[in-house]
């Protein structure tokens, strides 16, 4: 199976651009390792928003060990609600759906 994949820029005044799209053999890391490497080979020292794939995550610490991540809040969010969905009681969803929200919006946990 092929994955798409996009490495996306963002401008300073937050446009996006295509860096490129990948076509890859599969999600493991080592064609993660494959694709930052290709990346790397241009000179380009990024700063990278990733999902929860582990094996992404893996793969960028192995080229770009020097390279602070920052996860797309979007998708540790959805996993969040959703496992929290079946385990919080109907009544108290509302009040820990703004106690959530209030988290992930803050600029500090300090």
């Amino acid at each position: 199976m092929k994955i798409k994949s996009s490495m996306i820029g963002i401008t300073n005044l937050g446009s996006s651009f295509s860096i490129g799209i990948l076509f890859l053999p599969g999600e493991s890391k080592e064609d993660f390792i494959w694709a930052f490497q290709c990346f790397k080979e241009l000179g380009i020292n990024p700063a990278v928003v990733i999902d929860i794939v582990l094996a992404l995550k893996n793969a960028l610490k192995e080229v770009f060990s020097y390279v602070t991540t920052i996860h797309f809040i979007r998708q540790i969010n959805l996993c969040v609600l959703a496992k929290c969905n079946s385990t919080t009681r109907n009544e108290d969803w509302p009040e820990f759906e703004a106690s959530w929200s209030m988290i992930i919006q803050a600029r500090t946990i300090y």
